[in-house]
């Protein structure tokens, strides 16, 4: 396993995610293609204020933070 190293000072870099709470679950965080499509909470346009997405295209974001300067770092790797 490689040690992914800070795009800033060179130090090594630890893995973990950022938690995403949604009603009573939490779920880690996801990156999909594409503009948002669908409604916004300011700009509702009917009773559902969520989001079009496809499950198929998301691919769960792991957040890396740099042990030496603390820069955070999120990947969207396959």
């Amino acid at each position: 396993m490689t040690t992914r190293r800070c795009p800033d000072c060179d130090g090594e870099m630890e893995d973990g995610f950022v938690p995403d709470f949604s009603y009573a679950t939490v779920k880690q965080t996801c990156w999909h293609p594409g503009k948002p499509e669908g409604l916004t909470f300011f700009g509702m346009k009917g009773i559902d204020p969520s989001i079009k997405c496809d499950p198929e295209e998301m691919i769960p974001i792991t957040t890396y933070r740099c042990k030496e300067c603390h820069v955070l770092r999120a990947y969207a790797d396959m």
